[in-house]
């Protein structure tokens, strides 16, 4: 039988930003691990099951009389339960066992060596929630808690180890980690890295201009840039190899069977399947086609930082629909590329989303001029060469993935990449 605390979650999961099974009914949830932290404080592992399929998510909960915030329920006379996240003094105990480097049970708490932690000031959660949660401690650190576990070591903490190994200026420094010690790897839970503060999202500084019709060619051409460089670092930190004709043709494949299973779901993008497809195919034939190599995997605009003077890149997990060995698996560098073009498209169209409006001409205009300036940074800085057929590929196949995305979790915005495939079926773009 469900405890009181799990059928409150069964209620509570689905109405957070970071839960990922929203479009499925919460049939169970149970507890499958647990560690007392501090008291009031318990770190739990839930096995939540939707119909056939079972995720397995972590939670911090905070027990007490009243909850500061994130308020799950009752759990007693006078007794409730929350996440633990909104709770400054409770969000300092993670930092203060990363510090110490220590364990409870199979948790793990690790300090990168040679790293001084400032752990004076309290955790708080950073406004912008997305599939994870960010704890920000002073000016110093933030703490990225992977809500939905994954197998194994995130490939967001192995690529930041090896960004900061280089002493990359375009990655945070890794400054700990915190890992759940099960089974050959250890799963990583939470990331703790170098905080960087005054630093503007990407996402909210192009929307922003793209609203007031201000051009971001400057600032894209740098990200360009960044972007060339972190390329580069990854190509020489990990492994790289030719491409190919079974690896065109399994990409071919991939980039199909996605757009097959869209398309059976998603009625509006069946009128352009057969040209996707086609564009898809050319794939095959291609001539010197670039090398595979290690890349960020989820590139976008909500990705990066802007300081003033750099760029500063996030979150190299992947895609969170693609397994842990997919979003590890060498790719084309051209992937990231795709994805930060779609991203322009996303924050030239984002106001006629929001206003339900058809695209205008001028948001249209503003993301030619972006991406080109995108694309002038990226090759002037070494990147990798950009074969037009595979982009135009890749950006077709990020579209087709923000269809499924949408249409599971936000209609409203459905209409950006459903507007965008006219253009992309009939124009290679370049």
């Amino acid at each position: 039988m469900a405890s009181a605390e799990e059928l409150l979650l069964i209620h509570w999961l689905p109405r957070q930003r970071w839960f990922a099974g929203k479009d499925r009914p919460v049939t169970a949830v149970r507890v499958s691990g647990s560690a007392e932290l501090f008291p009031g404080l318990r770190f739990v592992v839930l096995d939540v099951e939707q119909g056939s399929a079972t995720d397995r998510y972590q939670l911090y909960l905070g027990v007490g009389e009243a909850a500061p915030g994130g308020l799950i329920g009752p759990v007693g006379p006078g007794t409730v339960v929350y996440d633990a996240v909104h709770d400054p003094a409770l969000a300092s105990v993670l930092l203060d066992r990363i510090d110490a480097e220590t364990s409870a049970g199979a948790l793990r708490f690790r300090r990168a060596p040679g790293v001084a932690l400032d752990t004076a000031a309290g955790g708080r959660p950073l406004g912008a929630e997305q599939s994870n949660t960010s704890l920000v401690y002073g000016t110093s650190h933030i703490l990225k808690l992977f809500r939905r576990l994954s197998p194994g070591r995130s490939p967001d903490l192995e690529i930041n180890l090896a960004l900061t190994s280089r002493a990359s200026p375009y990655a945070p420094a890794v400054h700990g980690w915190i890992e759940l010690d099960e089974g050959d790897e250890p799963v990583t839970l939470a990331l703790l890295s170098a905080y960087v503060p005054g630093a503007a999202d990407g996402w909210e500084l192009a929307t922003a201009r793209a609203a007031s019709a201000e051009s971001f060619a400057a600032e894209a051409a740098a990200l360009g840039e960044a972007t060339a460089a972190v390329h580069r670092d990854l190509a020489e930190l990990f492994d790289v190899r030719e491409t190919t004709s079974a690896d065109l043709a399994a990409l071919v494949d991939a980039m199909r069977a996605q757009l097959d299973e869209t398309s059976r779901t998603v009625a509006e993008l069946r009128p352009h399947a057969e040209a996707i497809g086609a564009v898809f195919d050319t794939v095959r034939a291609l001539d010197d086609p670039p090398p595979l190599q290690r890349v960020h995997g989820d590139y976008h605009l909500g990705q990066a930082l802007y300081t003033g003077d750099r760029w500063v890149l996030l979150d190299f997990e992947g895609e969170p629909a693609r397994s842990p060995a997919e979003r590890r698996a060498p790719s084309p560098a051209l992937r990231d590329v795709a994805g930060m073009l779609r991203s322009f498209d996303y924050a030239a169209h984002a106001s006629d989303a929001d206003a339900s409006r058809e695209p205008s001409p001028g948001a249209s205009s503003w993301a030619e001029e972006t991406r080109a300036a995108f694309l002038r940074g990226y090759s002037s800085a070494g990147g990798a060469a950009v074969h037009p057929d595979l982009l135009h590929a890749l950006e077709l196949d990020k579209a087709v993935y923000e269809i499924r995305y949408e249409a599971a979790h936000r209609p409203a915005w459905l209409p950006i990449p459903l507007n965008a495939l006219s253009r992309l079926t009939t124009t290679r773009q370049n």
